[in-house]
């Protein structure tokens, strides 16, 4: 009896385990969601700075109103500019 060890798409179960185990680390270990976040109450922009801009935390506080929010299940941090799209110097 042959056994297929393609896991069903043309996989070997070497790379099935393998992209396994980085599923598992990254469940494990997550990195905060870079968003932009805005007040549900007050409508002002929230931006994490020091120790929260880069400690995972899902609970936001805002600084205009002090409303408290969860933006999303998973940990988030308030960011200026998403990843890949600060605006440069001199850039409106």
């Amino acid at each position: 009896m042959s056994v297929d060890t393609r896991g069903g798409v043309g996989q070997s179960i070497d790379d099935v385990r393998k992209e396994r185990d980085e599923l598992q680390r990254r469940i494990m270990n997550p990195k905060p969601i870079a968003i932009l976040l805005h007040c549900p109450m007050c409508n002002v922009r929230h931006i994490d700075e020091g120790e929260f801009a880069t400690k995972p935390h899902r609970t936001h506080a805002c600084q205009s109103c002090g409303h408290c929010w969860r933006p999303a299940i998973v940990d988030t941090v308030g960011v200026q500019f998403l990843p890949g799209f600060k605006n440069e110097k001199g850039t409106p």
